[in-house]
């Protein structure tokens, strides 16, 4: 693990993009060109909303639009997370964008839960226990 590898690996994928992540962890924070990371708590609906309208108002102040052409849930991998993330940050979702969740252990405690139309993707690399992805199909 090193902190910040998938944010820098997101903005060298999407060289244009402005890169925004959350995590619990302070020490995680990556904050560097394009790439801007703040502190949440992903199982507490209130951190959420706060880092969501905290993102959101910083984006109106600037030309890069409204809403998030894509969100990737890569955090905690809790079910119960996985679901409370999607119902603060489906909203902010761009017309067209795209919301995923990573590392789903059991699409059955996840799936049936989530306010968006989706499909699970089984990645079968048996190599780890939480190999599906959860991909909105509509946003």
């Amino acid at each position: 693990y090193q902190n910040g590898a998938g944010l820098r690996m997101w903005a060298e994928y999407f060289p244009e993009a402005e890169i925004y992540g959350l995590d619990i962890r302070e020490d995680a924070l990556v904050n560097e060109g394009r790439i801007h990371s703040y502190q949440c708590d992903q199982g507490n609906i209130k951190s959420l909303l706060a880092a969501r309208d905290l993102i959101e108002a910083q984006l109106s102040c600037t030309s890069i639009g409204t809403g998030f052409d894509l969100i990737v849930d890569d955090g905690s991998h809790i079910p119960e997370h996985q679901v409370l993330s999607a119902y603060a940050l489906w909203p902010s979702i761009a017309p067209g964008g795209r919301y995923v969740i990573e590392d789903v252990w059991d699409a059955a405690l996840v799936a049936p839960f989530l306010p968006f139309p989706h499909d699970v993707i089984e990645l079968k690399t048996h190599r780890v226990k939480d190999d599906r992805l959860i991909v909105s199909k509509l946003g």
